[in-house]
């Protein structure tokens, strides 16, 4: 027995089918690629305020170490020398020498070295057209 082929009606429908799967499909590779952007905007967030928490702690740590600091230096240079204007012009000269060698590190990493290996074959490109230029020559 032979089998007849399905009508062209039938095979419209089969891809007609096969169409709203694919856009189907594709609907849905987009709402999750909606989602995961949600999602990752979500975190991103999340972690943006924790890291703001995080330097409003720290500044709050820095500004409690400066106050340590100063009674540090009350007390101490009051009890060692009687004068506390003596114990901030240190500590104060102390802060100024540090800043100061720290500051030249910086700068001195901040300047960046000659390209070395550029500054070669910018010189070898050189030398050989200089050799080209005199073969051409006579």
């Amino acid at each position: 027995m032979i089998e007849e082929a399905p009508p062209r009606s039938s095979r419209r429908g089969i891809f007609s089918i096969g169409r709203t799967l694919i856009g189907e499909a594709q609907t849905l590779v987009r709402q999750e690629i909606e989602l995961a952007k949600q999602e990752t905007l979500s975190k991103i967030m999340r972690d943006v305020k924790a890291a703001a928490l995080l330097i409003v702690a720290g500044v709050v740590l820095l500004l409690a170490l400066f106050v340590f600091i100063f009674m540090l230096i009350v007390d101490l240079f009051s009890y060692l020398t009687g004068h506390l204007w003596l114990g901030l012009i240190i500590t104060w000269l102390i802060y100024t020498i540090v800043f100061g060698i720290v500051a030249l590190i910086g700068v001195r990493r901040l300047q960046s070295p000659k390209p070395v290996l550029t500054i070669q074959t910018l010189r070898e490109d050189l030398e050989w057209l200089k050799q080209q230029t005199r073969r051409i020559r006579p």
